[in-house]
């Protein structure tokens, strides 16, 4: 983990103690307290970013972050800051070809992922989600990964303070149709494909995951892939 990574996650770590905190404390001075934390949390995270090569600084960044993580505070239990949970599909066809689409929120070739929807087990949202970006009917077979999004994976990291930390649960899933009928606005190609196809197409952040997926296929990964 490189100085800006290891930063970056030690503000959403501040950031979200202090939004817990409003969302239980009821003492005036006790919630000054927080919010002052939260101020210079987001004043850390303009500081970091702008002394990063990889940014371009946004105007006014801590005050936007300092006003997005107070509207995400709620009061109780619903305003405990915990993680965003998603699953993700390693879905092959007969042919051991991966089911890949391109995303139409950023353009990127991914496998079919999406959040947990609520009252749904895991298993049964990654076949809702790869039905409804692709269109394919699948079956889950097993799991092989639950992961930090952030993290876990060389290449793959995130850090800005300001993007939510995903756990993805990952499974291994067979494909049990071939005809796409594509989400007109999740989903704006979709394809099985060959490993080497199917790397071509990723971004290289995005490469090891889809060599873990290939690899979990031919039976090189057994054991779930955690952080």
């Amino acid at each position: 983990m490189d100085f800006f990574e290891e930063l970056a996650h030690k503000i959403t770590a501040i950031s979200s103690v202090a939004r817990t905190g409003l969302a239980w404390s009821k003492e005036l001075y006790e919630r000054e307290r927080y919010e002052r934390i939260l101020e210079i949390a987001a004043e850390m995270a303009e500081l970091m970013a702008s002394n990063n090569p990889e940014y371009e600084i946004e105007e006014n960044l801590s005050r936007q972050l300092l006003q997005s993580w107070l509207e995400q505070v709620k009061p109780g239990v619903a305003g405990y800051v915990t993680p965003k949970v998603s699953t993700a599909a390693f879905c092959f066809d007969a042919e051991g070809r991966m089911l890949m689409g391109k995303r139409g929120d950023s353009g990127l070739w991914f496998i079919p992922t999406g959040w947990l929807e609520v009252g749904l087990t895991p298993a049964e949202n990654v076949v809702k989600e790869v039905l409804e970006e692709t269109g394919i009917e699948c079956r889950p077979l097993r799991l092989v990964a639950v992961r930090d999004t952030r993290r876990g994976l060389p290449g793959i990291t995130a850090t800005h303070p300001a993007i939510l930390q995903n756990i993805s649960v990952v499974f291994m899933c067979e494909a049990l149709s071939s005809e796409f009928k594509l989400h007109p606005k999740e989903t704006l190609e979709a394809g099985f494909y060959h490993e080497d196809e199917a790397l071509n197409l990723v971004v290289e952040r995005i490469a090891p995951l889809i060599k873990v997926g290939f690899a979990a296929w031919r039976g090189e990964v057994i054991s779930p892939f955690f952080d």
